[in-house]
């Protein structure tokens, strides 16, 4: 009778115990929200609950923001959405993906408040252009932003058209810009993390991004503490002057970045820029694994930085016109100063291992990626470039990043 009651009291346990890992698997659904297009409208629902609607509008930058404000990770299904500003992370500690399938582009007519304005300089004159970021994490502490989707480009023309004052920007930093910005002229920037304030510091700290969709400009980070950059592999659909770009950043952590010749529709291999721009006043800034192909230019541009790179491969493909290797990486003890306005150091780069490839005639870049909500929790997304040489043999090079939302 003993042995019987004790047994019963080790199955209650075993169930408590299974059914509270269970919950607790299940928890995710009701932290997480799903945004996709409804007619005209963006609409935002709770995975646990697919068919209630809990917010839209026409503008996807409201219901993104909404989503977010309101649930830790929010998942951007396939669609084309459009937004009127900046998706602003409203809050620390939130994730963002942008499923393969998804596009997002700023209308280049509306009235932008949003502005990533850089420094003058005597080749940019004074503050010509608004920058405005499609996603926009702006001192917030420990965001993740996956882009798999397209963070389309906008460009705008409307001379006529004043900017907004800076009292009436959405707290840009712009505090620093004592110069009156007229015109309205401008382009997007895909993803940034913003950490200027006025004491100089990062205020932005921890945060991962991860971009494997199209690249038509640079990713950002600026005045960044411990910003990991696990993997940056986008398709370029044009020649880019760089995939990722970092300046004032600190204690940055950058896994895999590659940056591929766009082909065009004859067929031909372009140009690309470089990879990797350390624009400017980054510290103790570390990188896995850099690739380029088809660039004029370096592949890492390193002003006025501290940088640790354990591999660089360049990949040399005829383009139509000529062949030709690149350089590796250029450094520089200054220059490059768009945004940042923290204190430059710079110490000789540290590099391990270098390969050139000049005899090849392919490069291909696959992503794997599962579907979307449905792989939820935690799934994993893999970077692979395979390189067939002359003589037929390949080099095939890997990455894989785990992604974990209940994290």
């Amino acid at each position: 009778m003993i042995k019987i009651a004790k047994m019963t009291v080790v199955v209650l346990v075993i169930a408590a115990l299974t059914g509270a890992v269970l919950a607790a698997e299940e928890s995710w659904k009701n932290d997480t929200m799903l945004v996709s297009l409804r007619d005209e409208n963006a609409t935002v629902c709770r995975a646990a609950e697919p068919d209630k609607v809990l917010f839209q509008n026409k503008d996807a930058q409201l219901a993104i923001e909404w989503a977010m404000a309101n649930a830790t990770t929010t998942v951007v299904t396939p669609g084309h959405y459009v937004t009127n500003d900046s998706i602003d992370a409203p809050r620390d500690g939130v994730t963002l993906i942008i499923d393969q399938g998804a596009s997002i582009k700023v209308d280049p007519d509306a009235n932008h408040k949003t502005n990533l304005t850089f420094r003058s300089s005597s080749s940019r004159g004074k503050y010509s252009q608004q920058l405005v970021p499609v996603v926009y994490v702006f001192n917030r502490n420990n965001v993740r932003v996956y882009n798999f989707g397209d963070l389309q480009p906008s460009n705008w023309n409307h001379p006529d058209q004043e900017l907004p004052k800076p009292e009436l920007y959405k707290d840009r930093s712009l505090r620093f810009i004592k110069e009156e910005i007229t015109g309205r002229n401008g382009q997007t920037f895909p993803i940034v993390f913003d950490g200027r304030n006025e004491e100089l510091t990062c205020g932005v700290q921890g945060g991962v991004m991860v971009n494997t969709g199209t690249a038509h400009n640079f990713v950002l980070g600026i005045d960044c503490e411990a910003l990991e950059v696990p993997l940056v592999c986008p398709s370029a659909d044009r020649s880019n002057d760089a995939v990722l770009c970092l300046e004032g950043c600190h204690n940055g952590k950058v896994g895999w970045v590659v940056n591929i010749a766009h082909v065009d529709e004859d067929g031909k291999k372009g140009d690309t820029g470089e990879v990797l721009d350390l624009n400017s006043s980054n510290t103790s800034t570390s990188v896995d694994f850099a690739l380029g192909e088809n660039t004029r230019l370096e592949l890492i541009d390193s002003n006025a930085s501290q940088l640790t790179i354990d591999e660089i491969v360049a990949v040399n493909k005829s383009n139509g016109k000529e062949e030709y290797i690149n350089k590796l990486l250029i450094e520089s003890g200054g220059s490059g100063q768009r945004w940042t306005y923290r204190d430059r150091r710079h110490s000789p780069a540290s590099i391990g291992k270098q390969t050139k490839l000049e005899d090849v005639v392919d490069v291909k870049r696959t992503i794997n990626l599962p579907n979307l909500p449905d792989a939820l929790p935690r799934f994993d997304v893999t970077a692979t470039i395979e390189i067939t040489l002359e003589d037929g043999s390949k080099k095939t090079y890997a990455k894989t990043v785990n992604i974990d939302i209940t994290k």
